[in-house]
This record gives structure tokens, sequence and C-alpha cells, in this order.
């Protein structure tokens, strides 16, 4: 349109004559074309930025014209944008652009299942903590973790509405956190559900069904200001050196936080306008330890590599075989003796909470492997014993109306 607050798709025919019309608009008051395409069936997808570009709209178009679906993407840097899409001959939809970094620009990519149109909803409202009151905007995620790569995978986003009202209408049936993040104007600190900025203290949510007051209570933060810059890196601390992505910084002076930042691709962080003095650095990144340092800063400095180790909590866990097994079971570790790795293989007959832990020849507990609601199938579980001495051990599986345990040998 004229005023860009709309994009209009037409149809014709073999003819010349027009099918049906359609004018998309994503809710802002300025949207910019980006990129459209249609399947072998011949349903179109489009997507389109608003003018801010943190926002991107994707919709499916069925023959007749009719709105099957669309999906906003929020990313958590300042900028997405959007340069090409796909749909391949089962539905699913492909995105390809660029995101902001933070020295670097980043390639974005982004695939939409075709079966996130058939799944549920989350739905709730995010508050401040200290009077109950909604917030003003921002916008919250669903997040899993892949316990394979390590990395934070996004299920679902949306914005929040003034209300402090916010839907999250693509949940799969999966474990996934709840995460409200701030609007630019950061009047909060992004936090887990139910409140919280720590994961390790976050209710991981399961969804079987449509779900509802899923609140979530945040900090809010001060706006203070200031002339000091801090940055660096955050990273895993291992014998290779692994940049961490999607770690949340959080700057705390006064006893209130004033000031947050996510690392980008490559692991780097800048927080800017900080205030001078004493300031408090806390790092959280989901399957991974926290870690904070204080500092005393003096103005008009730039504080460069300040950096974060942080040691990997999560085990690794792979889903081996979506086939229903017939019966549960916990497999013998592999290689058995080892030294100081070695995997565990289960299996699952229907979907339930699963544990299985780790002991020492004195009964203490040593490591919790799995601890989770999972679907039904046969996994595996990466166990790494580097921190223990060699001897006899034992892994006991736990799940409901199944209890088996086996022994392992460490020798190093």
């Amino acid at each position: 349109s004229l005023d860009h607050s709309k994009v209009t798709i037409i149809r014709y025919d073999s003819s010349g004559t027009i099918k049906w019309k359609k004018d998309i608009s994503n809710g802002a008051s300025y949207v910019l074309k980006v990129a459209m395409t249609k399947d072998i069936f011949g349903n179109v997808y489009t997507t389109t930025n608003n003018s801010s570009y943190n926002i991107i709209s994707t919709a499916k178009y069925d023959t007749s014209g009719t709105q099957k679906w669309q999906i906003d993407y929020i990313g958590t840097n300042n900028s997405s944008v959007l340069q090409y899409i796909s749909a391949d001959n089962f539905g699913n939809v492909y995105l390809c652009g660029s995101t902001s970094g933070v020295q670097h620009p980043e390639v974005l990519t982004v695939r939409y299942l075709q079966s996130w149109n058939s799944n549920f909803t989350v739905t709730g409202c995010v508050s401040f903590k200290d009077n109950g009151l909604p917030v003003d905007g921002g916008y919250v995620k669903a997040v899993k973790l892949d316990k394979y790569s390590g990395s934070v995978v996004t299920v679902d986003s949306t914005p929040v509405q003034v209300n402090g009202y916010y839907s999250l209408k693509r949940i799969i049936t999966d474990s996934l956190y709840i995460i409200a993040y701030p609007p630019e104007s950061g009047a909060f600190a992004p936090s887990y559900y139910p409140q919280g900025i720590n994961w390790k203290n976050a209710i991981k949510m399961y969804a079987s069904s449509n779900m509802s007051d899923i609140n979530i209570n945040v900090q809010r933060t001060e706006s203070i200001n200031g002339d000091c810059t801090i940055k660096g890196k955050v990273m895993k601390a291992d014998k290779m050196i692994t940049n961490l992505k999607d770690a949340i910084l959080y700057v705390k002076s006064g006893g209130s936080f004033t000031k947050y930042s996510v690392t980008d691709g490559n692991g780097m962080y800048q927080i800017n306008s900080v205030l001078q003095g004493s300031a408090k650095i806390f790092v959280e990144r989901l399957g991974y330890s926290s870690d904070s340092i204080s500092m005393n800063l003096v103005s008009g400095i730039t504080y460069e590599n300040v950096n974060f180790n942080l040691s990997q909590i999560y085990v690794g866990i792979v889903k081996r075989e979506n086939k229903i097994p017939s019966m549960y079971s916990l497999g013998q570790n592999y290689p058995n003796p080892f030294n100081p790795i070695t995997n565990v293989k289960f299996s699952i007959v229907k979907a339930g909470d699963v544990k299985i832990v780790v002991y020492d020849v004195r009964g203490r507990e040593v490591q919790t492997l799995v601890n989770e609601r999972l679907n039904a199938g046969t996994y595996e579980a990466r166990f790494d014993g580097s921190g223990l001495t060699s001897g006899v051990y034992f892994y006991r599986m736990v799940t409901e109306g199944f209890t088996e345990t086996r022994k392992m040998i460490l020798l190093k």
C-alpha cells in the first residue's frame, strides 16, 4: 500500500482472472515485502519484515486464498532480516536471512515444521514481581535444550500485549522452558517461568493439551545509564574452546538490575551505557553453570575481555529410534570398561517421567544422567566420568512401572 502498512498478494488464473486477493499486515504500522514462494500443491507462503526489523511474519495460504496459519519470528538480537523463503514437498517451510551480532551480522535460518499448525497453545500473563501489575510489551519464547548439540532451540515466540497477556500457539509435546524478554526499553530482566533469571529454578513445561495461566513474574529494572561499556565472550569450560550462543548477561548496580545482553553466535556480548561504580555481572546459559563477577567501573572506560567460562551441566541425550518399543529396557553401557566416556541406551513404551542416576559402590549419588519427561522411544545418554576415580559404579533407571540397575566399570 502507499502508506506501507500492508502487503497485497493477488493470484490470477491462466486467463488473467483474479482468483483471490489478500492484504497482509503483521500488526505493525509499517511492513516491508520480503519474499514469497509456493509448494507443489499450489499453497502460497509469504514472509514480511516490520520497519524495526525485529518481527518476521510468515503466512500460508491455500489455493482458494484461505489463510491456514501465520507465525511471527522474534529474535533475541536487535534485528532479523529475511531474504529467502522456500517450502519442500512435505509442507515444511525454510527461511534464510541475517540477524545482528555483537560485531558482525550472522546468518539466520528458521525451519517451520508442517506439524506446527496442529499443536497446543500456552497462554498467560507477564507481571512485575514487586506490585503484580502487568508489563507493557516485550515478548515470550518457548525454548528447548537440544541435548545432542547443546543449542537452545526456539520452538515458538510471541509479543506480549499491553495488558501483559501472551499466547504461544505452536507448542510441541516436549520439555520446554518459557522465557519472558523485555521490550527495547528494558523494563524488566529476562526471566524464566515462573520467576527468576536462573534456569535451574525454572519449571519445565510438558504440554499434552492447551495450557493457561502460565504466568511469569519478572523483576523490574532501574533505568540508570552511565558511560561505561562491558564486553567479552562466554565460552564452554572444556579442553576445546566452544563459544556459547544465547547466554544472557545481567548487570546489577545498587541492588537493582539495570542492563542485559544476549551472546551472539560467536559467544560475544556488549553491554553499553553502564553506570560507573560498583556493579555485578551475572551470566546464565540454559544447560550450563552460572557465573558472576564484581567490578568497580570507572567513568568513560570500556572494559574488554570480560570473559566467562561455564561448565556443562546437562547430559547429552539422543533419541535413537522413533519406533515405539514393545517393552521398557535399560541396556548395558558401552564401552565397558570405559575411560572416561560411555553410553547408556534405554527404551520407554509410553511418555512419562524418566530418571537415571549413577551411584558409587557405597550407594552415594554421583550424577543424574536423565531426569525429565520423555516421549516413547529408544534413547541414548552419554556419561562422562572424567571427574571420578577408577572403580565400579552402578546406574539405575526408574520410570512408571519399571526399575532396573546395571553395573559399569571406570578404568583409567
